[in-house]
């Protein structure tokens, strides 16, 4: 720090031109190089590492005749012909390590140049545009993977033999994730979307999953078109908007589809992926994901999940598959149990706030709307009744009927016409302790 600003005075007396000459300098640099590093970590260490010179020749005198001969001093062997040093970094882990300082770099550049997007003439304007153009390709969001390949690039041939910057690097993946909160993400939405929700759902390190919640909750909430964009099958409909800009206005929202336009629920990719990862326990980390998903339920658009009994019957059937499948682990099943238990009771409650919404403003007077929320509201009842007893969710009886109780009383709030006006708790009792 001291340096820099010894650097930025020296430049001229006055210290705000001073600054703003050494940024305007310095930045374009930095950009370039934290780019590298990203992209080819082992040429940036082979800059600043360079490998040492040949020997140089040693002239040698012969005994006899008196004439010099030339000796070249012995070449020390080549690393693959000796013993690996135990404590060297391998290139695999060096490489992880340079990008992980660059990813860092490269969020503070953003937050610095995000002011600048819209000033063409600042003299930052071509550090920003080709910092831009670098989280705008799919293949940088290859970072946020870590499978072997990354669906989003499957037929990409001029990445098929390069190596995918999150695999098999969990530091790098939580690393990548930092980014997408400081995005100007409506210029690349579309390719974000279908990084960001392709991996989350399928990342299987316990660390990264628990670093990617928080971002990943921010963006479904700002841009919760993102889950439509996710699926190739709807993107390959619009043609032309493959970064998004022409569908989203300023706040993220997608103007309505046309007929057309309709992807049905089990096409989505990123919904179908989604079920799976409640399948599993929220990917094996239920005490951390359980707490996210009324968020991430809360975001996911009609036309993916619908208000019907079939699309809810499948909702509910992966909830609790973690369950019925013995997702959670039996030392903590107490406490994945008393999160899991609350997830599901949220989740109820929300649903049926929705399905009574959309019941109030229909303009016909059809019951079915009305009686898929009581159905719902009673058979996740007597669903998580039934686990209780059997044991299945392990729970105080204290804590459960505390939360069974505050389930009851939010579903008294949002839904009115099942248990303010004819006995419907009861109802719901009765159809739990008879099941």
């Amino acid at each position: 720090k001291q340096s820099w600003d010894d650097f930025a005075a020296s430049q001229s007396k006055s210290s705000e031109s001073a600054s703003l000459l050494a940024s305007t300098f310095a930045i374009p640099l930095v950009a370039a190089f934290t780019q590298l590093a990203i992209i080819e970590p082992n040429r940036v260490y082979q800059s600043l590492n360079p490998p040492a010179p040949d020997a140089p020749v040693i002239q040698s005198r012969g005994q006899k005749s008196g004439k010099s001969t030339p000796r070249v001093a012995a070449k020390p062997a080549s690393k693959s012909l000796t013993e690996a040093d135990p404590d060297e970094e391998n290139e695999v882990d060096r490489n992880a390590r340079y990008r992980v300082g660059a990813l860092g770099a490269l969020t503070w550049l953003l937050d610095v140049l995000r002011p600048l997007s819209k000033d063409d003439s600042n003299p930052l304007s071509v550090a920003l545009e080709n910092t831009f153009n670098m989280v705008g390709d799919p293949y940088f969001w290859s970072c946020l993977y870590g499978g072997t390949r990354p669906p989003w690039l499957e037929g990409e041939d001029n990445v098929s033999r390069r190596a995918m910057l999150g695999t098999g690097q969990p530091v790098v993946r939580k690393s990548a994730w930092n980014i997408i909160p400081t995005l100007q993400i409506s210029s690349c939405l579309s390719v974000i979307s279908t990084a960001a929700l392709r991996s989350a759902w399928v990342e299987t390190d316990h660390g990264v999953r628990i670093a990617m919640f928080e971002p990943l909750l921010v963006f479904l909430k700002a841009y919760p078109a993102g889950w439509m964009l996710a699926d190739p099958a709807y993107r390959s409909k619009g043609q032309g908007k493959d970064r998004g800009e022409d569908d989203t206005d300023a706040s993220g929202d997608e103007s309505d589809p046309g007929e057309d336009d309709q992807v049905p629920t089990a096409r989505n990719v990123a919904y179908t992926e989604f079920l799976d990862f409640l399948k599993l326990g929220c990917g094996g980390s239920p005490v951390q994901g359980y707490p996210v998903v009324l968020i991430a339920l809360s975001t996911i658009p009609e036309e993916i999940l619908p208000l019907t009994k079939d699309a809810l019957d499948n909702l509910y059937a992966s909830i609790w598959a973690a369950v019925d499948g013995r997702a959670f682990s039996t030392i903590d099943k107490a406490v994945t149990s008393n999160s899991f238990l609350a997830s599901l009771f949220e989740c109820t409650a929300y649903l049926v706030g929705r399905i009574q919404k959309t019941h109030q403003a229909s303009e016909s007077e059809s019951t079915t709307t009305s009686d898929l929320a009581q159905d719902l509201a009673r058979q996740q009842t007597a669903e998580a009744w039934d686990a209780l007893e059997s044991s299945r969710l392990v729970l105080k009886e204290e804590e459960a009927g505390s939360k069974l109780a505050q389930f009851l009383l939010r579903l008294e709030k949002v839904h009115v016409g099942a248990l303010g006006q004819s006995g419907g708790v009861i109802n719901l009792f009765d159809s739990a302790s008879t099941s």
